[in-house]
């Protein structure tokens, strides 16, 4: 009896420590946001600053096809490449300090996350959708990084 005991608490402990470590990765999950570096906007370099002006610009120079719903699958296939390519040369050669770093990475997944819908079975709505959310993204990049200088 006594070990039944014993193990009935073992198994108690271990559940409310299970529900304990998941309460707290899921808070510090919701903790994690776009901020400014004290105040001030985050430093980037040529590699981060010149692939997030190349998403731009793919993006740019589709807009207005994109809003007449005349992309074809294809195109959308092509854009979502094209931003693939970019986003892994940022992860490839941006070199930010840690801090910086942990920031972009909040507005690259929200790209890359996106982008995905581009290339993968998303319908021709949801592509679209996809653009306008690269976008938002894209101003939160310029809102909390230095992109000038």
């Amino acid at each position: 009896m006594k070990i039944i005991n014993i193990l009935i608490c073992f198994m108690f402990s271990q559940t409310v420590a299970a529900e304990q470590a998941h309460d707290h990765h899921h808070h510090e999950k919701t903790e994690l946001k776009l901020s400014f570096n004290n105040g001030k906007k985050w430093p980037t370099d040529l590699a981060l600053r010149s692939n997030m002006d190349a998403i731009h610009d793919h993006i740019k120079s589709k807009i207005k096809k994109i809003h007449a719903g005349d992309m074809t699958d294809g195109e959308f296939k092509k854009l979502g490449e094209q931003i693939k390519t970019n986003t892994d040369d940022i992860f490839k050669n941006c070199k930010l300090e840690p801090e910086a770093d942990a920031q972009l990475h909040l507005v690259m997944a929200g790209i890359l996350t996106a982008s995905e819908k581009l290339v993968g079975k998303a319908s021709l709505q949801e592509k679209r959708k996809a653009v306008d959310e690269i976008l938002s993204h894209y101003k939160s990049y310029l809102k909390y990084f230095d992109h000038k200088n």
